[in-house]
């Protein structure tokens, strides 16, 4: 058998270098700091210190977080039109006599509401889950299942420890699938299951505009108040402006147009 010199200098090729760097006993000496680039049919360059930085930037989940909420904001806001415009006087009254300014404030309302929803919804989700896959070294479905309750539990904490268990439950059915590890699938499975558990999102579970608190005997009362000063002339009343505000100007023109309630205006006198 044919033997090498003594004076010979063996220098291994660089399939064999590769598998000792990788495999072989050499796989932890991190000493040298060389980077291993596999070859690719295009040869490209080593990153820079800026493009590691990038990349670790992008894989960070603080910026995981931040896109989702920013995606989940805008997807929000397209969901909040769209229904707006299938649905757009669900507490309104006769849709004949609705104005653009109406549908305009409906539908910039409903956008906004499903905005907040969904970014808070992405950023909950995508750092959750994120803080799972690095806590478990792994990228499974497990991941999404155990953001996806923890999310939904959170969500459904604020109405109880019962809604916190049917949150959990409703997102735990949208994760029993490999494709429901899509943001937008998972979004949607949380949405359904946040709105369900307020009881919001059904027409007849909604909050009434009018405030019910403040009694009307009949459909054409007229409100009487007596201030101190004639400038006092906001008061608490039935109207919707007063529910939100909550006074209003006695002007209930607007809130009969957009309610069908009847009321009658709000007339303010000085207190004798």
């Amino acid at each position: 058998m044919p033997t090498l010199p003594e004076h010979t200098d063996y220098k291994p090729s660089a399939f064999v270098q590769m598998l000792d760097r990788l495999i072989g006993p050499n796989r932890f000496d991190q000493s040298r700091g060389e980077l291993v680039v596999p070859r690719t049919l295009l040869p490209l360059p080593v990153p820079s210190q800026e493009e590691r930085a990038l990349q670790t930037l992008t894989e960070s989940c603080l910026f995981k977080s931040a896109l989702a909420s920013v995606m989940g904001f805008g997807v929000g806001a397209l969901f909040g039109l769209f229904t707006a415009s299938l649905d757009p006087a669900h507490t309104l009254g006769d849709p004949a006599q609705l104005t653009a300014r109406q549908v305009f404030r409906e539908m910039g309302q409903r956008s906004w509401s499903y905005a907040k929803n969904f970014g808070v919804l992405g950023l909950m989700f995508a750092g959750i889950e994120c803080t799972v896959e690095t806590h478990r070294g792994k990228s499974d479905i497990f991941n999404g299942t155990i953001s996806g309750l923890v999310t939904g539990g959170l969500i459904g904490l604020r109405a109880g420890v019962k809604a916190a268990a049917l949150g959990a439950a409703g997102d735990l059915v949208w994760i029993m699938e490999d494709f429901c590890r899509d943001f937008a699938v998972f979004a949607m499975g949380a949405a359904v299951g946040y709105l369900l558990c307020y009881g919001k999102v059904l027409p007849w579970k909604r909050d009434s505009p009018i405030n019910l608190s403040v009694d009307k005997e009949n459909s054409k009362v007229v409100h009487s108040v007596e201030v101190e000063e004639i400038g006092d002339f906001k008061a608490f009343c039935r109207c919707w402006r007063s529910k939100q505000f909550p006074y209003c100007d006695g002007s209930h023109t607007e809130h009969n147009a957009a309610t069908g309630d009847n009321v009658g205006p709000l007339v303010i006198k000085r207190k004798v």
